[in-house]
């Protein structure tokens, strides 16, 4: 697959980080813990650099695309 089996998990961690904030009930320290991330910080940090937005930021452009 051209990638570390630490890289794929990361991979699966942020896809399955990406469907729970789609819950807006779940806050972000559940969506941390849950998709497997000890550390807020560190967390935000992965998920901007991974994907370009801040977790936050993630979740309000789903909504906002949710709601149109």
């Amino acid at each position: 697959m051209g990638i570390t089996i630490f890289e794929y998990l990361n991979k699966i961690k942020f896809e399955y980080a990406c469907k729970l904030l789609m819950d807006q009930d779940l806050g972000m320290l559940d969506v941390c813990m849950d998709s497997g991330f000890n550390n807020l910080s560190h967390f935000n940090k992965q998920f901007k650099k991974i994907t370009g937005l801040t977790p936050t930021d993630y979740r309000k452009i789903f909504l906002n695309l949710a709601n149109k």
